[in-house]
């Protein structure tokens, strides 16, 4: 069982919709953490791969010779967002 609950996923989500910019899971859990009081960095990242997991977000790599990955919000999380 989640130990997050559908509001702090949904706030994730919004939030990393919102960016302007594409960031790997290192930053934008940061920035998580940073945005969504309560949370440690840890608990961001597991929050974001819980995400992933669930089909909410993707992984691309953007690398070009070399593997650069960052993440963004997938249809299924856009979706989320708008109900």
């Amino acid at each position: 069982m989640s130990a997050f609950t559908n509001i702090t996923g949904l706030q994730v989500l919004k939030f990393i919709d919102g960016q302007k910019i594409n960031y790997g899971m290192n930053n934008l859990s940061r920035m998580v953490c940073g945005e969504v009081g309560g949370l440690s960095v840890q608990q961001a990242k597991d929050l974001i791969s819980q995400l992933i997991g669930g089909g909410y977000l993707k992984e691309i790599n953007i690398g070009i010779g070399f593997s650069m990955l960052v993440i963004s919000v997938k249809d299924r999380g856009k979706e989320a967002i708008s109900k």
